[in-house]
């Protein structure tokens, strides 16, 4: 059997591993317990590389999970995948429906703030021509520039802490934001952190001081980050 996922590089070797939704993918497997290599790929790259191994695909863009051939794409459609293939220990739990309620609050009151505290960061740490085709994609997507998207990184912190505040409570009721078993909605949020931690750390650990809840949930995450290469 052969696992491969398609990551994105970016010119700082210690942010190998920083992107949200390759995350997503990156959790799923490391909680199933399964063994994979990583392909790293510049933006640029991706794009091509996308294309020869699945053309077709409508977009470009990670996560891409090669499975003996077949590319699947798209963290979400990865989840459902492997939970066909590799059922036990499940990431959704047979109720879709309570993890595509969770994930959309998270994914847009919880996500958008990260994204405009990082995102500048992110074309940083980038060569030219691909700080070129981030800038032109980004921009595309939010009708604005880059830096006008990103606006106000307090008030940016301030709206992330306040739509936090669901999380905390629904920690302080369960084990995990899934509820008693760890699931999709606990990858979702972990990776957005880790995109926070990966280029804010000093606010990513102030939100955490915030909300203890969350802040001992995370610690029980940890032992998800362990890649497991073959």
């Amino acid at each position: 059997m052969s696992l491969t996922l398609l990551e994105i590089k970016l010119n700082d070797e210690d942010l190998r591993l920083w992107s949200p939704n390759t995350w997503k993918t990156r959790f799923s497997l490391n909680i199933k317990g399964l063994s994979y290599d990583t392909e790293f790929h510049s933006f640029v790259e991706i794009n091509q590389k996308i294309q020869e191994i699945a053309p077709g695909i409508p977009e470009n863009k990670v996560p891409v999970l090669i499975h003996d051939g077949k590319a699947v794409q798209d963290s979400y459609e990865i989840a459902k995948y492997l939970d066909c293939q590799f059922p036990k220990p499940s990431l959704l739990h047979g109720q879709e429906g309570v993890h595509r309620y969770l994930t959309a609050y998270i994914e847009t009151e919880i996500a958008l703030p990260i994204s405009k505290m990082v995102g500048v960061k992110v074309h940083g740490n980038l060569d030219e021509e691909n700080k070129q085709y981030y800038r032109s994609s980004r921009e595309a997507r939010y009708n604005d520039t880059i830096e006008n998207f990103a606006g106000d990184v307090e008030e940016n912190f301030q709206n992330l802490v306040q739509k936090f505040q669901l999380i905390e409570r629904m920690l302080g009721q369960f084990v995990w934001i899934s509820g008693s078993e760890l699931g999709w909605a606990d990858i979702v949020t972990a990776s957005w952190l880790i995109f926070l931690e990966s280029f804010q750390p000093e606010r990513h650990n102030q939100l955490l001081g915030i909300y203890p809840n969350a802040a001992n949930w995370q610690k029980k995450m940890k032992q998800y980050k362990q890649t497991n290469h073959q």
